[in-house]
């Protein structure tokens, strides 16, 4: 029979290693963002874009374009767009979808967010740049397929609790906070490093 004080010590390095966030945990960061958007592009040219290659070791991103923008289901069963910054905004948002959607990862959805956001009617170049097949994202923006990608944004970002009342919108690790929020647009990161303890060997 093993001993009362082995047993409880088992037990107790048992819990603690079934709560401790183990060494490969990742740092999630969900970005809602809109094709027009000023503030948008501010935090992804001068935070986002320029940051992510070192924060990707230790940081899991998403990219969510549709910012404050709203729907309405069609009778043919599709979707109208109302976007904060007009018409084109939507179309934005469409090719941002379809990028995201076909990009091989989130490095080469960034870096075409990142291209589109600064000249935003750019499709070609951009797609160029990051090694995406245009054929394939004209096809996209296109067709019905942007159209339900857009909506499955929607339905994300209508669904946030508390709704998003700023855009850029950052979540991290799933909750959102008003000082991460804050602190994220200001320095990215030093935030995605203090939330991780400042272990990750970049945070040194």
């Amino acid at each position: 029979m093993l001993p009362i004080t082995f047993v409880l010590t088992l037990v107790a390095s048992t819990v603690a290693a079934a709560v401790l966030p183990q060494a490969s945990d990742k740092v999630t960061l969900d970005v809602y963002f809109e094709a027009l958007c000023s503030d948008s592009r501010n935090f992804i040219d001068n935070q986002l874009g320029p940051q992510y290659e070192s924060l990707s070791s230790f940081v899991e991103l998403r990219l969510i374009p549709f910012g404050k923008a709203s729907f309405e289901e069609t009778s043919g069963g599709g979707f109208t767009f109302t976007c904060q910054h007009g018409p084109n905004e939507c179309v934005g948002n469409k090719w941002h979808s379809c990028a995201i959607h076909l990009s091989d990862d989130i490095h080469q959805a960034l870096n075409f967010t990142v291209c589109l956001m600064a000249e935003p009617t750019a499709h070609l170049k951009c797609a160029r740049e990051v090694g995406l097949d245009f054929e394939l994202l004209f096809s996209c923006e296109n067709s019905g397929q942007s159209t339900e990608l857009l909506h499955k944004n929607g339905v994300q970002t209508l669904a946030l609790d508390p709704k998003a009342d700023f855009i850029p919108w950052l979540i991290f690790n799933g909750e959102w906070s008003s000082d991460n929020q804050d602190n994220g647009l200001k320095d990215l990161k030093a935030t995605a490093c203090q939330i991780a303890g400042n272990e990750p060997e970049v945070c040194q």
